[in-house]
């Protein structure tokens, strides 16, 4: 089957060309599902936007850097959903699908949630990216992360690398100077 579809680098750059007369602050969700395409159209737009990332394969990356010419970026956020789960739906509903090929209705799985997220603190008066976070929470309530993330940033930043925050809660600093640690 061919599917035809418009390239995303020329559809990207038009929308970028576009909204940039008008926007402070250009930051694009590029739903994809090969890797190397995101990473290819961040570096493509680096320096024209303010941040990129991915989403689409419900697994977070861990990847969180500032181009070159300060476009924020990560390849993929990962997923808000059961923690005990293939990418958010009940296991066994899962395997019988892709196992034996079951023609199955996706339902939800139960139980303790993951939070994935980057958070992208960005100077307003430039629109460069700042301070580049990523959290990842992996126990009981996806509501305590955002209370744990929005009470502990301040400590972090001030100490400027990485904060376990506890029950679960780590924030990883993905700035120039600290890359790799």
């Amino acid at each position: 089957m061919s599917v035809l579809s418009e390239n995303p680098f020329t559809v990207a750059k038009e929308i970028v060309e576009k909204v940039k007369k008008e926007a402070d602050l250009i930051v694009i969700d590029f739903h994809a599902e090969a890797t190397a395409e995101k990473i290819a159209l961040s570096y493509y737009l680096d320096g024209e936007i303010t941040v990129l990332f991915g989403t689409h394969t419900h697994v977070a990356t861990a990847d969180e850097k500032v181009l070159k010419n300060g476009t924020g970026f990560i390849t993929d956020l990962g997923m808000v959903g059961p923690l005990d789960s293939v990418l958010g739906v009940k296991t066994e509903l899962s395997i019988a699908k892709i196992k034996d090929g079951a023609p199955v209705k996706f339902s939800l799985a139960d139980g303790k949630c993951i939070l994935n997220a980057c958070i992208f603190n960005i100077d307003k008066n430039t629109g460069k990216r700042i301070v580049l976070l990523a959290a990842a929470h992996r126990r009981a309530r996806v509501d305590h992360v955002a209370r744990a993330v929005g009470v502990h940033v301040h400590a972090f930043l001030r100490r400027g690398l990485a904060a376990d925050l506890g029950d679960g809660v780590a924030l990883h600093h993905a700035d120039d100077a600290v890359h790799g640690h």
